[in-house]
């Protein structure tokens, strides 16, 4: 089979937060986002969400009404071959290549099996592995406000290296009662 074309040359791997964004951001020009789920949550509208102040279901945001413009693919990245600038994907039961000229690792995604630990690019240099972990959580720590804000990311990083990923599943909250009564 032959290789697939990232919509407009930009691949975006993971539809969530970031993701999704970057892809939103590119507007007309166009993406492709692989992600095993067709929507994105809206964190920051969590803590509304949780006391029940706010619909779970408005935190929910379907990734084709936020990115019109963006082809969504739902599956996962199985393994990536660098210099040929592509990723091997694997959806609905079917595996392909996919091609790009710009990759995204959403912060944050979930790649289950792409072995990518850290990348970073800046000014044409690949920077991968640890340094590249380092460099992409060193910029995105440098985008967060506050530095009360900074602090508590920097704090839970520091902590998850000692400790295995914490997982929760939303779907089991349902519909939490009000609390105005």
């Amino acid at each position: 089979m032959a290789d697939m074309e990232a919509r407009g040359g930009t691949l975006v791997l993971g539809g969530g937060f970031a993701g999704s964004y970057v892809a939103r951001y590119l507007g007309k020009r166009g993406a492709t986002i692989i992600s095993p789920e067709n929507y994105m949550l809206f964190t920051p509208m969590f803590p509304e969400a949780a006391s029940g102040t706010l619909e779970p279901r408005h935190v929910v945001v379907p990734l084709r009404m936020m990115c019109p413009h963006a082809e969504l693919l739902l599956g996962e990245a199985r393994a990536h071959d660098v210099a040929g600038q592509r990723i091997q994907v694997e959806v609905g039961g079917r595996v392909f290549w996919m091609r790009y000229s710009n990759l995204v690792v959403a912060i944050g995604a979930v790649v289950r099996t792409l072995p990518i630990p850290g990348l970073a690019n800046i000014m044409g240099i690949h920077f991968k592995g640890f340094l590249g972990w380092w460099i992409t959580r060193t910029y995105h720590l440098y985008q967060l406000p506050l530095f009360s804000r900074k602090l508590r990311v920097v704090t839970d990083w520091t902590v998850a290296l000692f400790f295995r990923r914490d997982i929760a599943q939303l779907g089991t909250l349902g519909h939490p009662d009000r609390l105005d009564g």
